[in-house]
């Protein structure tokens, strides 16, 4: 879906302020009403119809615990993605995903890759060295 562009949404609040429904705006304006009313709760809240920025930078929230990620890692190398996710959430209150926890470590060149020495990188149906 894409943006309304500044000058349809610069109109619609100039008609809305005039007394204009947000159903003959629509109208008049060739959009949905639900926009109408979206955008003008906007701009009465926040004052202006600028679009919301979509896709591009998103902030990193791990960034100022990376020592601290590296730390958990190393004293405990066999820590599942899944328990390192719950820790985050329990010890620091960031809900973060599974995906994006991995994406992090693989940024801090951390490998998650569990530890050949108690066995549990191999599948579960064949042993070790068959």
């Amino acid at each position: 879906m894409k943006n309304l562009d500044m000058d349809l949404r610069t109109r619609m609040v100039e008609l809305r302020g005039q007394g204009y429904s947000a159903r003959e705006v629509a109208e008049r304006l060739l959009i949905s009403e639900r926009s109408v009313c979206r955008l003008w709760r906007q701009y009465q809240s926040l004052g202006h119809v600028e679009a919301k920025q979509r896709g591009g930078y998103k902030p990193i929230t791990l960034r100022a615990h990376e020592p601290l990620l590296r730390q958990w890692i190393e004293a405990e190398p066999d820590l599942t993605l899944d328990r390192l996710v719950a820790r985050i959430d329990e010890r620091l209150g960031i809900q973060v995903s599974a995906s994006g926890l991995w994406n992090r470590l693989r940024a801090m060149k951390l490998s998650h890759k569990k530890n050949d020495a108690h066995g549990r990188t191999g599948s579960p149906g064949h042993p070790e060295g068959a």
